[in-house]
């Protein structure tokens, strides 16, 4: 019953934050909608949709200080391939994702203009 996942959803609310609840329920909801696609599992009715979900949380706005940098870019100094402290920089620098930095192309880069594009 749809209670019972409102349930679950009130009982980790007293435990975590509303971000994790959203994410667990949104795992739940998917496993249920591929269980019945998929595999014709369970009924065409996924109770998830029928319950409030918590509320969005504040977005994040927190940048690294300086001993963080410093700290990070010295175990990048140590790592084995030797373009990891230039990435790390990059991504900082531009507060580009992981998989937009790991898709980089070199057409996608203006070295002259200090410029990247990313689509």
């Amino acid at each position: 019953m749809s209670a019972d996942f409102a349930d679950y959803r009130d009982r980790r609310l007293a435990k975590v934050k509303p971000s994790t609840v959203r994410r667990e329920l949104a795992m739940m909801s998917h496993v249920v909608e591929v269980a019945f696609k998929e595999w014709g599992v369970g009924a065409n009715l996924n109770l998830l949709t029928q319950i409030r979900m918590p509320p969005s949380g504040e977005p994040r706005t927190r940048r690294l200080g300086p001993p963080e940098f410093t700290k990070l870019m010295s175990a990048a100094q140590g790592a084995r391939n030797s373009d990891v402290p230039a990435i790390v920089e990059l991504a900082i620098e531009t507060g580009m994702r992981r998989g937009e930095v790991l898709n980089l192309s070199w057409d996608r880069i203006d070295l002259a203009r200090g410029m990247v594009h990313l689509p």
